[in-house]
């Protein structure tokens, strides 16, 4: 860290060397040069909702890569988290009994977490087995799927969980459980009903098939309710468990992926909303009502006049029944879940959250980003970009345009549609450039868009290109667009009425994205190349050379002399560009979901990591210019201006001694860093 190279001379040269520089500061410029580095996760923020339960006043939310929340919901428009846990696996299964709640976490099985105190949750015990997410407890026991097989497990001291017991077969999706009888939502098997009055030796002692795939079960008395995606909802009559029978069913408008039922009502998790079902008269259930949510509905539970439905990128979705026919959203509690797409300015990140449309989150503080504000967007938000203000990201085939000036009241303010797939854009000045595949998915545009008025986007100049445009940087009047199967185009849009191509570079595969700083362009070519491009003369670029990053990379940023990676799987990778002809990879941090986008400043990168949301990571140990601040590659008197500016704001980048305090020393730690320039 920063602390540790102050060490590099002693105080007295120091000294010497900061008078120097101060008497030719505003001369003094040195090129960043990068080193084999190790750079470190410092916090993630957000996840996906795969699952609720809720037990009083406490919603426990299951949240896949980003760990549990504990959220209070007191106040159904207003939830707010009192508690989390970043946890091992990903949990995606949650039932909450007693001041206990029981995680079912992918890949390493059964957590048991007291929440008797929601604002400090804490693992009390644990079970290692596989898991796929379903959980359901009732009693002493927990039933946890784990692949095509249902695990008993003994929780009567949830310190020290036992498994007791199997049953193996289909698939199960969910389990719901009553009167020592299991009943099993098993995919293409329908319902199975498996008695488990003997948790050591399960039975199954009847079953029922359902048209499409069994995904959801809840039981009321002697029916079963079951959410088959392909079928809607059937009402199954289990009064005699060992010859279960469908009494009656209704579609649903979308994918029924969960289902809760009180008081004669089912609520259906449903794919894109919740759906609302009489089923008061078992053999005729009657559609009354639904509600849209933002993303992909998961799971489902209620409480009197209120459902709580767990809604995947959408986070915890809120919505009040207490008039079944009209439910109607109520509150949220959202963190980036689906990120495909981050750009930062002034201590905030905007990330493009696919269905959730735009987050915005404070990262001042980089060990706690807060969720400032949100806006909702018609489509699916899949990167986006941030200027004066105002935030404009892409979705399937359009241009929003977003007023951030009040960050926790993001406004659309204006929007424009283009004539294909946007899949990506920058922006330079007044002007937008997006990268355009056509709907033949053959040929491509590069549009340029006037947002001088923001609220009136307009299309003022375009070119069309040999393939599909999957990736645009601009400087200084040149525009480079990753063209798919036609390599990299280079276009010239110093007359933005009027951009033409003045030169390319055939690529041996399709490239999909490009950064261009200082004469060179750093091109994202097939499934696992870095490629270097000399645009010095940009009618002319030339390969200077390639890299295999053993993964494709969906995004890239460079800052100075070092080259960011979004590499999917395996995560953030650092590249040493100080030589061209020679990149060589330094430094990597594998995320836990996909690494779609990735933004850089203050030796912080910020990955949009699809979804377990944002991960913010330190990259300062990259850098030998630790007081490169802005991340131009130079030192100038704009990198006191913005470590001035970082430092107000108590941004861990500008913490220059590492001690958790911000003071004046901070300043002379700076003043010192700057002076040892780079090596």
């Amino acid at each position: 860290m920063l602390a540790s190279l102050m060490r590099r001379s002693t105080m007295r040269n120091r000294m010497r060397r900061w008078l120097l520089a101060v008497l030719s500061l505003g001369a003094l410029v040195l090129p960043a040069v990068a080193q084999d580095c190790d750079p470190e996760l410092i916090t993630s923020f957000g996840g996906a909702a795969y699952e609720v339960g809720v037990e009083g006043d406490i919603a426990c939310v299951a949240m896949g890569h980003g760990g549990f929340k504990v959220i209070d919901v007191a106040d159904p428009s207003n939830p707010a988290v009192l508690g989390s846990l970043d946890m091992p696996g990903q949990p995606r299964g949650v039932a909450v009994a007693d001041g206990i709640a029981y995680v079912a976490s992918y890949g390493v099985g059964l957590r048991v977490i007291d929440v008797s105190d929601p604002e400090n949750p804490a693992i009390i015990g644990a079970l290692n087995m596989g898991t796929d997410g379903p959980i359901a407890v009732a009693g002493n026991v927990a039933y946890v799927v784990s692949g095509a097989q249902l695990n008993l497990v003994n929780v009567s001291n949830p310190a020290s969980p036992v498994l007791v017991g199997q049953y193996f077969g289909s698939t199960p999706n969910d389990i719901a459980v009553k009167d020592g009888v299991a009943y099993i939502a098993g995919d293409q098997d329908g319902l199975l009903v498996v008695s488990v009055s003997n948790p050591t030796n399960p039975v199954l002692i009847g079953s029922v098939l359902t048209p499409g795939f069994a995904k959801s079960v809840a039981v009321a008395g002697s029916l079963a309710y079951v959410a088959d995606q392909s079928g809607g909802l059937h009402v199954v009559d289990v009064d005699d468990p060992t010859d279960p029978e469908i009494v009656g069913s209704v579609d649903t408008p979308y994918l029924p992926r969960g289902v809760a039922v009180a008081d004669g009502v089912a609520y259906i998790a449903d794919g894109l909303g919740l759906t609302v079902a009489d089923v008061s008269t078992p053999t005729m259930p009657v559609v009354i009502g639904s509600v849209t949510l933002p993303s992909f509905s998961f799971g489902v539970t209620t409480t009197p006049g209120v459902a709580y439905v767990a809604d995947f990128s959408g986070g915890l979705q809120v919505v009040d029944v207490g008039d079944p026919a009209n439910p109607a959203i109520v509150g949220s509690f959202t963190e980036p879940g689906a990120s495909f797409g981050v750009a930062l300015a002034d201590g905030l990140a905007y990330v493009a959250d696919a269905q959730s449309g735009l987050k915005v989150v404070d990262v001042s503080d980089t060990a706690n980003p807060v969720l400032l504000g949100s806006v909702d967007t018609p489509g699916t938000a899949n990167g986006v970009a941030v200027a004066g203000g105002v935030a404009y990201f892409t979705e399937f085939a359009g241009l929003q345009v977003v007023d951030v000036t009040d960050p926790a009241n993001p406004v659309i303010i204006g929007s424009l549609v283009t004539t294909g797939f946007t899949s990506g854009a920058a922006v330079a000045g007044d002007l937008a450039y997006l990268a355009i595949t056509n709907f033949d998915n053959v040929t491509g545009e590069l549009q340029v868009v006037d947002v001088g008025d923001p609220t009136n986007p307009s299309l003022i100049g375009a070119v069309t290109l040999p393939g599909p445009a999957y990736g645009v940087a601009v400087v200084d009047g040149v525009a480079y667009v990753a063209g798919s199967n036609s390599g990299l185009q280079v276009v010239d849009v110093s007359i933005p009425a009027n951009p033409a191509i003045i030169g390319s570079l055939d690529t041996p595969s399709y490239v999909n994205h490009v950064a261009a700083a200082d004469g060179v362009a750093y091109v994202i070519m097939g499934s696992t190349e870095l490629l270097v491009v000399d645009v010095s003369e940009p009618a002319n670029p030339v390969l200077v050379a390639s890299i295999n990053t053993q993964d494709i990379a969906f995004d890239v940023t460079v800052a100075g002399s070092v080259v960011y990676l979004a590499s999917n799987q395996l995560g953030l990778q650092v590249v040493d560009v100080s030589d061209p002809a020679n990149p060589t990879i330094v430094g990597a941090v594998d995320t836990p979901d996909q690494a779609n986008g990735v933004a850089v400043a203050g030796g912080v990168a910020y990955v949009a990591d699809r979804h377990s949301g944002l991960q913010i990571i330190d990259v300062s140990t990259c850098l030998d210019c630790p007081a490169d601040v802005s991340g131009d590659g130079q030192l100038t008197i704009i990198d006191f201006i913005v470590f001035q500016v970082l430092w107000q704001k108590q941004h861990a980048a500008a913490d220059c001694d590492g001690n958790g305090v911000f003071n004046v020393l901070d300043f002379v730690c700076f003043q010192q860093l700057f002076v040892e320039g780079c090596e």
